[in-house]
């Protein structure tokens, strides 16, 4: 079957917004019928970049046994799908719309200190939240909540239009010159081949028979740990739910199974043995699997035992209990002699950041030539080519965005340098994690922990910093804490990497960029608005105390979280250290090819949250697997045979977790008896 060309964007967005709709609501309604121990799985394997493989699984499995499917989704349908599921899921998780929006502000409304600092549009009064949403019994949701669905739809689409035109400016640089992998992007390439094997009927060829018989593979593999969570009778067959495993999730305490090797080696000893999180990390390009892990192993075993033997770190080799050992990560963050938080999550991090735009800074200023006008004509043409709309376009769109999202602390009650430091704050941390995402499809979620960094600049400590109870503070720190910072590749967060995962794919399907932009961005108002719509549909009519999400609450920030982050300490010389150390790895393994370590291997590689979770285990293995496959059979033998598996392993954990979080959703209901 010949390949139809590109349908108008609006017959495009016709199904795309329903989709959208379908996919936004349905989520967000199982997250809030979802137990709690699920939800650490749900949130820390980051569903949402997961989601679009479901989908695309979905369709695949339809077209092959369905003839009128395969004839009427075409590959560049299949294009749009992904990034219109992608970005929906995004704004449809357990913390956007769930826990950082209602979890914190409507419980923070309830019982916290905080109660009386947050505005009025926010969070309505105490008495108006017991009255219309804690224990249901409405018809729909009471017109005295749309102000707060509008104005945090708002915070998150002004800051996502903010990235996505910011997206348009650099494309050139991450999508065209440094091809940077998007390796969530790279995995589908068995999945579209073996879709136009399908369609020209010509039968599948081996990478689409090997990408079909690893989706049950991924099924079942993920399948007992998932029923374990919703069906409380079936059997823990991987332990996950006992000691030395926490969360629930396959994170393992080893440094308390292994006392006679944490008792003389200062390290956190946290290991993953989630599969899922094997066939990630599988994706990563072989130099930046090995990059992290041994980052990890010099930042946190090696120099910790060094200094651990001056005497650092008092107590900690004999200490070698149940969930300490893990938790060293937090000392070795965030104690002298090395401050890793400081280092890491804001020096190296902000570095990832700036040094694309610091070694392509001709194409930067090609843009703002463009912009302004005063290009030539062929630099214009050689430019703007191809390109989503022209710079002039794509920089208002960029700066009016921003400008938007200043706007709103401003309206939630903040001066203007808190304001823009709120906003620099939020845009650095989450293009620094999808930096990180894109290389990698994973990242170093614990924002939280220096996302107040830039505003200690302007609010050191002692004498000025703001009262305690000072509502600025709040006002400024709150949504860093939570939607910004702490993203956990959800809301703005997510959809930024869903952005950087549409422009990847398009780029490799030869899909118009104009129309990449269009979808993403319609879905994500779409999008954005329906999740906060449906969760507030389910606490009018059900209540938020009668669904299982909301009963364990989230509670608010504590005053004294500031002095600590991102460490209690001389943190600025530390982050300088940080982005000096990491100017210098780029320079080295750009300079010398014999050179192995880079810089986003050494971010995550000093990632306090990264490192707790054991992730570097998998990194590991990833790297010796796919060393020796590739030292065996080479690139082809990865590409023809490990990259289908990987991809239909991924579509079968897809499946796990629809399917399980439906079981545990109609469970929770009494739907069914199990």
């Amino acid at each position: 079957m010949t390949e139809k060309a590109e349908a108008p964007i609006v017959k495009t967005l016709a199904w795309a917004v329903p989709l959208s709709i379908i996919i936004t609501a349905a989520w967000t309604a199982f997250i809030g019928w979802t137990p709690g121990a699920f939800l650490d799985m749900v949130d820390f394997q980051d569903v949402p970049c997961l989601g679009p493989y479901f989908v695309i699984g979905l369709v695949f499995l339809l077209a092959l046994v369905i003839p009128p499917i395969r004839n009427a989704i075409g590959p560049k349908m299949l294009v749009y799908m992904y990034m219109v599921s992608g970005v929906s899921w995004a704004f449809a998780g357990y913390r956007y719309p769930w826990a950082d929006y209602a979890g914190t502000f409507i419980q923070g409304r309830l019982r916290s200190l905080w109660a009386d600092y947050i505005p009025s549009w926010w969070a309505p009064p105490k008495e108006v939240i017991e009255n219309t949403i804690y224990y249901g019994g409405r018809a729909f949701i009471d017109p005295v909540w749309w102000p707060s669905i509008f104005g945090w739809a708002l915070l998150h689409l002004t800051l996502f239009f903010s990235f996505l035109f910011g997206f348009n400016i650099i494309r050139r640089i991450w999508i065209d010159i440094e091809r940077v992998p998007f390796v969530m992007i790279e995995g589908l390439t068995p999945i579209f081949e073996g879709y136009r094997e399908l369609r020209s009927g010509g039968g599948l060829g081996t990478k689409a028979k090997i990408l079909l018989a690893s989706i049950p593979v991924g099924f079942f593999v993920m399948l007992p740990p998932y029923l374990r969570m919703v069906v409380p009778w079936f059997p823990d067959i991987y332990g996950w739910s006992v000691t030395p495993h926490f969360w629930g999730g396959g994170w393992y305490d080893l440094g308390s199974a292994a006392p006679a090797l944490s008792g003389v080696i200062a390290g956190p000893f946290g290991v993953c043995d989630n599969p899922a999180m094997f066939a990630i990390a599988m994706l990563t390009p072989w130099n930046i699997q090995f990059s992290i892990w041994m980052w990890n192993v010099i930042l946190y075993y090696i120099l910790p035992t060094i200094a651990a033997y001056m005497g650092y770190y008092p107590g900690m080799l004999e200490n070698t209990s149940y969930r300490v050992c893990s938790r060293r990560a937090w000392q070795i963050a965030n104690q002298p002699p090395f401050f890793l938080e400081a280092f890491g999550n804001v020096g190296v991090l902000s570095t990832i950041v700036f040094m694309p735009l610091i070694l392509n800074w001709r194409v930067v200023l090609a843009t703002i030539r463009c912009a302004l006008g005063i290009a030539t004509p062929k630099e214009q043409e050689e430019y703007e080519k191809g390109e989503p709309f022209s710079y002039r376009v794509s920089w208002i769109g960029f700066i009016v965005s921003t400008l938007a999202a200043i706007a709103w602390y401003l309206a939630a009650g903040t001066t203007i340098i808190p304001a823009i430091l709120a906003v620099f704050s939020a845009s650095l941390w989450i293009w620094g994690y999808t930096r990180q995402y894109a290389f990698c499809a994973t990242f170093n979620s614990a924002g939280y922990a220096h996302g107040y960094t830039w505003l200690k600049l302007y609010w050191p400590s002692g004498d000025v910093l703001p009262p305690q109870n000072s509502p600025e503070l709040f006002v400024v720190t709150r949504p860093i804490d939570s939607f910004q910072g702490n993203c956990y590749g959800q809301g703005v967060g997510g959809a930024l990497f869903r952005t950087g995962d549409s422009y990847k794919l398009a780029f490799n399907e030869k899909v118009s960029y104009r129309n990449t932009f269009i979808v993403v961005a319609v879905t994500a108002v779409v999008a954005a608005f329906t999740g906060l719509i449906t969760m507030h549909g389910i606490m009018a009519t059900v209540g938020w105390m009668n669904i299982p999400v909301g009963k364990g609450g989230f509670g608010a920030p504590t005053p004294s979280a500031w002095d600590r982050r991102p460490v209690s300490g001389p943190w600025i010389p530390v982050a300088v250290a940080g982005a000096i150390t990491c100017a210098i790895v780029a320079f080295l393994h750009f300079r010398f090819v014999w050179f192995p370590l880079e810089p986003v291997g050494l971010v995550l590689g000093a990632a306090r949250q990264f490192t707790y979770l054991g992730y570097a285990f998998n990194f590991f293995v990833a790297w010796v697997i796919k060393g020796l496959v590739l030292k065996i059979g080479g690139a082809k033998a990865y590409e023809d045979y490990v990259l289908p598996f990987v991809a239909g392993f991924l579509i079968g954990y897809g499946f796990t977790i629809f399917i399980t979080q439906m079981l545990g959703m109609f469970y929770q209901l009494g739907w069914i008896a199990v």
